[in-house]
């Protein structure tokens, strides 16, 4: 038979995770596991998800978002062993079947009122939060050469929608989610603290937290940001250089 060309881009039909997500995924799993047992409670569970962003934005119609609650409520005990203490393999497999219940619904719901095109697929993108109208979404598809046909199919749907989760991981960990005039006074400290060694000693985060007028009000969020720095210095040092911060 024919050989696939080694090029050729394989278009998934089910969601699954970059190693770029499971990454951030791991990172943000390990701020709320307090003491290593590699397990997070329920009500930790939907905090990194509205922390991530997985959880769609509030000016989401609000049966996207009462889907989204009621998916969430229904995943955690057939996935889980112990809905109480959710282990990481399970977090993985609920973020990926999360992905697959919202897009599957959000697709049903959308085509099931007509041909479902690119102009579609951009309202999709407007109604969860992910962009300010239509015109953005296309400028997304130009951008990334994503050919479609005048209908979306589901594969075509999963393609996109993957495609995009992978753009703003990318804008994500370039920017830190900062605009670009916070990015500039946010390094402009980061220099002046770390004294022009290009690392900042950990303990030293609150002081530019204070700087920013950003310090944490209560001592659990002081404890959540001292933890996500252990947790994000990979390399154990005690410093945290310009990426990881």
């Amino acid at each position: 038979g024919e050989v696939a060309e080694e090029d050729e881009e394989v278009v998934p039909t089910v969601v699954h995770l970059s190693t770029e997500e499971q990454e951030m995924l791991q990172l943000s799993f390990g701020m709320y596991d307090w003491d290593g047992s590699l397990d997070v409670s329920y009500p930790d569970l939907r905090e990194i998800l509205g922390f991530l962003e997985r959880i769609p934005a509030r000016q989401a119609p609000e049966e996207i978002v009462n889907l989204v609650d009621s998916m969430l409520d229904n995943q955690v005990p057939a996935v889980c062993n112990d809905p109480e203490e959710i282990t990481y393999p399970e977090f993985l497999a609920l973020v990926e079947g999360f992905y697959d219940d919202l897009y599957g619904c959000i697709y049903q719901a959308y085509a099931a009122e007509g041909p479902f095109g690119k102009k579609e697929l951009g309202q999709v993108l407007v109604d969860l939060g992910e962009v300010d109208d239509v015109g953005d979404a296309l400028d997304f598809l130009r951008t990334e050469e994503i050919v479609l046909g005048a209908e979306v199919s589901w594969q075509d749907f999963i393609h996109v929608m993957c495609r995009w989760r992978g753009a703003k991981l990318a804008e994500y960990q370039r920017t830190g989610g900062f605009a670009g005039a916070e990015l500039e006074q946010l390094h402009t400290l980061f220099e002046k603290l770390s004294r022009g060694q290009a690392q900042l000693e950990i303990r030293q985060l609150l002081r530019l937290l204070l700087a920013l007028e950003r310090f944490p009000q209560n001592p659990e969020d002081n404890r959540k940001l001292l933890r996500m720095a252990v947790v994000t210095d990979a390399d154990q040092t005690g410093n945290l250089d310009w990426g990881e911060f």
